[in-house]
């Protein structure tokens, strides 16, 4: 009895470690793209009004912290005020924040989450959506959020899986390295 009753707290343990660490096993392996190489291009749509749109255009040779979300992320959620803030504060040194949320469905009801989950940060970057779910497969994700930092030449510089306080820390000198390259 006592055996079984650790089983299955064990059992959970993993279980909880495993949600709350989002892994799936289509982002199997290393979260993709490495450090060093170019970001895969793809077409989004965009949250404001639908259209497609090329992830380079949107990046447009400026320095991106370029985060993969969903609304149903808690940490995601947790994230949104950070990004906000940095990008109030480094965006006129040429910082782009750009979010691409990688929920499934029809992308107008995704949108509409979108913004409503958005209204309270007041986060003004590019706001893209991978309906498709080409995004969580190219880039390999395993997690959310999951954060890319993009220099000028669309090249990883780093990544990150997780929340992080990019306003402040080991995240925040990530930023300031990035936009004096």
């Amino acid at each position: 009895m006592r055996r079984r009753r650790w089983g299955r707290l064990a059992a959970g343990i993993v279980a909880i470690v495993a949600g709350w660490v989002g892994v799936s096993a289509a982002g199997a392996g290393d979260v993709g793209p490495a450090v060093g190489h170019r970001v895969p291009d793809l077409v989004l749509q965009a949250v404001e009004d639908g259209r497609s749109v090329e992830l380079a255009d949107v990046l447009g040779g400026r320095p991106t912290l370029l985060v993969f979300w969903a609304s149903w992320c808690g940490w995601c959620r947790q994230e949104l005020p950070v990004l906000e803030r940095v990008e109030r504060e480094y965006g006129a040194r040429g910082l782009r924040v750009v979010l691409v949320n990688v929920e499934s469905g029809d992308p107008q009801h995704v949108a509409e989450r979108i913004r409503t989950t958005l209204a309270p940060a007041a986060v003004t970057g590019a706001l893209l959506i991978d309906a498709s779910g080409v995004a969580r497969r190219t880039y390999r994700l395993r997690g959310l959020p999951t954060a890319f930092l993009v220099d000028r030449t669309g090249t990883v510089r780093a990544s990150e899986i997780g929340f992080r306080d990019w306003s402040a820390g080991a995240a925040n000198r990530q930023l300031t390295e990035l936009l004096a390259r």
